[in-house]
């Protein structure tokens, strides 16, 4: 018989299978990785990138402003010297009081309350405004009262008594309140007033309520921004009677 003849690239691949015992069917083959001594894919470590760099740096310096943060709160709590449980705080002292300051007064519409003082004194506040005489004798006089913050002066305006003519003569003058009454500091007088405080009466005689405008200038202003007491006497306009008597 004749032989069967294997092609030689056939017997290669025959000698690369190998057999299993156990089924007897051939294996597939197999590749064999080369041995550990060699390492023919063994490589340079790779260096870190960039950004690995950059987290590591900022969290370097994360680290150190943390730790002096800390550094400076423990200075602080050495340096603070501890507080003294029997240690107390000064008392801040008024000032004295000004005796001789003109009490504060309760204003114009007696609506107001002042602390430490009766109620009668409220309602006796006199009404600010213009008062004139109410004899015509004294047409040439009249009493004007003004007030602020509390505060009332009066400005006594005494002018010659017909037929006489003359300067009127002025006297402006703080007021002080108290449970007696109202009294004009530069005469030590008492008002006096009505159940309406419309009309007051002086040693000079009764004037009625008759406006509220008070000219606040001049040495009115000067009496109501003092905080004692306060007088002073100046001369008014000249009065002439002679020119208004009625002629025949």
């Amino acid at each position: 018989s004749s032989a069967l003849v294997i092609p030689t690239h056939a017997r290669n691949l025959t000698a690369t299978m190998d057999r299993d015992p156990a089924t007897g069917n051939d294996e597939q083959p197999t590749r064999r990785l080369p041995d550990s001594d060699s390492k023919p894919f063994d490589s340079p470590p790779a260096s870190p990138s960039p950004s690995r760099k950059a987290f590591w740096a900022e969290l370097a310096g994360l680290s150190v402003l943390v730790a002096g943060l800390l550094g400076y709160a423990a200075y602080q709590m050495v340096e603070e010297a501890p507080v003294s449980v029997s240690a107390k705080p000064s008392p801040k002292l008024s000032p004295k009081p000004n005796r001789s300051a003109t009490k504060p007064m309760p204003t114009s519409d007696r609506s107001g309350a002042i602390a430490g003082e009766p109620q009668e004194i409220y309602l006796r506040a006199p009404k600010t405004g213009i008062y004139y005489a109410v004899d015509s004798l004294l047409n040439a006089s009249r009493r004007e009262i003004a007030s602020r913050s509390g505060r009332f002066c009066i400005r006594i305006v005494n002018g010659p008594i017909a037929p006489v003519s003359g300067y009127q003569q002025v006297t402006t003058s703080s007021l002080s309140l108290d449970s007696s009454g109202t009294t004009i500091d530069a005469t030590q007088e008492k008002l006096t007033f009505d159940h309406a405080y419309t009309e007051l009466k002086d040693a000079k005689g009764r004037w009625q309520w008759l406006g509220d405008k008070v000219d606040r200038s001049g040495v009115m202003e000067q009496c109501l921004a003092a905080s004692t007491s306060f007088v002073k006497k100046t001369r008014g306009d000249f009065i002439n009677h002679a020119e208004a008597a009625p002629t025949d």
